[in-house]
């Protein structure tokens, strides 16, 4: 399962429909969560009233996924979907829990 910043924001307000989900894809399912993603989130923690507490929460998400670094080979394949989905005019939509 691939995460954004929207699926990180629904494991950490404990959204329901979000961890029944997870629940149902089993505990051997891996977590992909994109370091873009991670940074994001992190950016938005920086100026929380909350930040050391979400700090340390996203460390354990960071162990509990397998973060993936972008790379020359990712940047090639979202250029080919992104110009794909332009030639479509279809946009990205993000898909609601």
């Amino acid at each position: 399962m691939l995460l954004d910043t929207n699926a990180i924001s629904a494991w950490g307000s404990r959204m329901q429909v979000f961890l029944r989900y997870c629940a149902a894809t089993g505990p051997g399912i891996f977590r992909l969560l994109p370091a873009i993603a991670l940074g994001e989130y992190r950016f938005g923690v920086v100026s929380s009233t909350r930040r050391a507490a979400l700090e340390q929460w996203l460390t354990e998400v960071e162990v509990a996924c397998v973060v993936l670094a972008p790379d020359a080979g990712t940047a090639r394949h979202y250029a080919a979907i992104r110009d794909t989905l332009r030639r479509a005019n279809t946009p990205i939509r993000r898909v609601g829990w």
